[in-house]
């Protein structure tokens, strides 16, 4: 991880390698052109990637738990698709309405468009899940959420002009570089205690995976245990698109890749491992997206689904099924 964290760090599209790092950190004659873009653009996407890396595989690790599927991720419960649909509404309807932002607006009016729309969907959801006492059903409700979004931003894109598209479609194919260092701060904010909820749920995620039957006569509330499960999801999920847009494949490979590297079942190894290895795999990806030319960056998720896809594939390939459990 941390040499992930230097490669991302001296990888970009300005001159700024390992040497010029150590000058910045190190030498106060540095040029403050090289300070600002260090301090205001290379240091908080990294600590971005490292906190979206943890955010996006420990929620992957939790819905492939909670619904005791290996094909589950962050996104199965519409959330993504909640966020989508809001930024979409504020995208085209900004531009039907011939209503034009400043950068510094709209910077701040996605992430919160964003945040909204996964917020109204982490309340269908939880709607659903006092009526549901079913995991699977649950994952068929929000899997049919995330069809009714998409279908109502479907109708928004049809409508669209294409500029509105276009300024869409950037969004959707995420990025690392748009939060400030006083975002980064409220990142953290959500990012960390999930982290740490998460893992204080170990025991009762080992437990959950024995049975439902096994779970109730040890004393675990399932009801309770679902509901806590899908708030942690919710807000992690939630946070990472609405300051970076959606990522993919990180919360559905990286549990994989974890059990692989660490071969245990046990959600105390399993949570930090997956942290880890979330935030490692995501600072690669933002290195390689850096490296294929000097004048611009490939966004971030199309290297996660180059790697990422690949990588399921092989799972695929490798045995009948995934290595769950």
């Amino acid at each position: 991880m941390l040499l992930a964290f230097l490669f991302s760090l001296s990888s970009g599209v300005s001159d700024l390698g390992a040497t010029e790092i150590i000058r910045i950190l190190f030498n106060n004659s540095t040029p403050e052109l090289l300070k600002d873009i260090f301090f205001q653009f290379r240091l908080p996407k990294t600590f971005t990637a490292i906190l979206a890396g943890m955010a996006l595989s420990v929620s992957g690790l939790l819905m492939q738990t909670l619904f005791r599927n290996p094909l589950a991720g962050p996104y199965v419960l519409g959330i993504t698709g909640g966020s989508n649909l809001m930024v979409a509404l504020l995208v085209m309807g900004t531009t039907a309405a011939e209503i034009q932002f400043t950068s510094v607006v709209n910077n701040i009016a996605v992430p919160v468009s964003a945040a909204i729309g996964a917020l109204i969907a982490l309340f269908f959801i939880l709607l659903i899940s006092i009526k549901v006492h079913s995991s699977v059903s649950l994952l068929l409700a929000g899997l049919m959420l995330g069809f009714i979004y998409g279908s109502i931003q479907n109708i928004l894109e049809f409508l669209a002009s294409p500029e509105a598209i276009k300024r869409f479609t950037l969004w959707s194919m995420g990025s690392l570089g748009n939060v400030s260092i006083h975002q980064l701060f409220l990142l953290s904010l959500f990012v960390l205690p999930g982290f740490l909820f998460a893992f204080f749920l170990s025991k009762q995620l080992d437990v959950f995976m024995l049975g439902d039957d096994y779970s109730t006569s040890l004393g675990i509330n399932l009801n309770f245990f679902r509901w806590s499960v899908v708030l942690v999801t919710a807000l992690l999920t939630g946070v990472v698109v609405a300051y970076c847009g959606p990522i993919a494949f990180i919360g559905l490979a990286v549990p994989h890749l974890t059990r692989m590297i660490w071969l245990t079942p046990h959600h105390r190894i399993l949570v930090p491992a997956t942290a880890i290895t979330g935030a490692t795999l995501l600072l690669l990806c933002d290195g390689l997206g850096n490296m294929f030319s000097n004048h611009f960056v490939i966004p971030i998720n199309i290297v996660t689904s180059l790697i990422g896809a690949p990588f399921v594939l092989y799972l695929l390939f490798r045995n009948t099924t995934f290595q769950f459990g």
